[in-house]
């Protein structure tokens, strides 16, 4: 999810030590400034005057970046909210989601011809260094966000995952700690993403991968439950009915509807992929289409099954349900 946000870790060497000493003699004043000399030095390496990718890679490339770690929570929400208000909060977010990323693609036509298209262009050409500063920090807050939610995610199923193994004393905080330092920092040092390609074809093959889970639970009747936290086997054929609307519909409910906004976060990285596509417009709203649709489905298709599925015993990761 995060690996298209850092558009200032780039280092790009030109072939021209003319022209690397012309910016080595630069020295930006502003967070502005220093923004528009990366963009220089990128733009005088790399051809941003067509793309290269097709509409597959554009649909793929935008579903890999929405689906994340909050597709795991998306069947407690389903249980927490009731079943027609998760319906109508997951149609609007979709409807948002859809409808603002068209808007975000329309500013290309307001940007420079040549200029390399991306989130704090649009920012910096709207409000100028405020934009650029704004849209930097929403980036970097998404990113921090969607960091977080995998950490969580390790916390909650890695200690399952050990006691699977037989291995019982190992504290939560140093697995997550250890998934950080071992995993996730080696990762942010990577100065070519490019490297990333497998890993991200892997993590959507793992959140299709749990959506077909909850759907042949949901299709054999799967009525085992075993939670590892208490040694404790559950028969969950008496888990009760499928709650259409919730008892009550407070705070509490609408607490658990971030989880659906956090599932559609993927903004800051369509413009990179607009960049990088082949033909006009028409193609960026096939990729839009086609990138929203998929995660929708799996989103409805993992959230239904493992909640009819589970009912009353859905927990708040589905992980520890399988």
């Amino acid at each position: 999810e995060c690996i298209m946000a850092a558009p200032f870790s780039f280092d790009v060497e030109t072939s021209s030590s003319t022209a690397s000493g012309a910016n080595r003699s630069r020295q930006p004043s502003s967070f502005a400034e220093e923004y528009r000399e990366s963009e220089r030095r990128l733009s005088s390496v790399v051809d941003t005057s067509a793309g290269s990718s097709g509409v597959p890679q554009g649909i793929f490339n935008l579903a890999n970046t929405i689906m994340g770690a909050s597709l795991s929570g998306l069947p407690f929400v389903m249980k927490a909210s009731g079943i027609v208000p998760f319906g109508l909060f997951m149609s609007l977010s979709s409807f948002v989601g859809y409808s603002t990323l068209q808007m975000l693609a329309g500013c290309c036509d307001y940007l420079a011809p040549g200029r390399k298209k991306d989130y704090q262009a649009v920012g910096e050409l709207a409000l100028g260094q405020l934009g650029l500063l704004v849209v930097a920090s929403a980036t970097i807050l998404s990113c921090f966000g969607a960091l977080t939610s995998y950490i969580v995610l390790v916390g909650t199923t890695a200690p399952v995952f050990c006691k699977m193994l037989g291995f019982n004393d190992i504290a939560q905080w140093r697995l997550q700690v250890g998934a950080a330092v071992l995993l996730i920092w080696p990762l942010c040092l990577l100065k070519d993403i490019s490297g990333l390609a497998p890993a991200s074809l892997f993590a959507l093959a793992v959140f299709v991968l749990m959506a077909f889970t909850a759907l042949g639970a949901f299709l054999t009747g799967d009525t085992f439950y075993f939670d590892y936290s208490t040694t404790t086997q559950y028969n969950i054929a008496d888990a009760g009915n499928a709650q259409w609307f919730p008892d009550t519909f407070g705070l509490q409910q609408m607490s658990q509807f971030p989880t659906i906004i956090m599932a559609f976060n993927c903004h800051y990285a369509l413009l990179p992929i607009i960049e990088n596509l082949k033909g006009g417009r028409d193609n960026v709203t096939k990729v839009i289409r086609g990138g929203m649709s998929i995660p929708c489905i799996v989103y409805l298709l993992l959230a239904s099954s493992a909640y009819f599925t589970y009912k009353g015993h859905t927990q708040d990761m589905i992980l520890l349900n399988f």
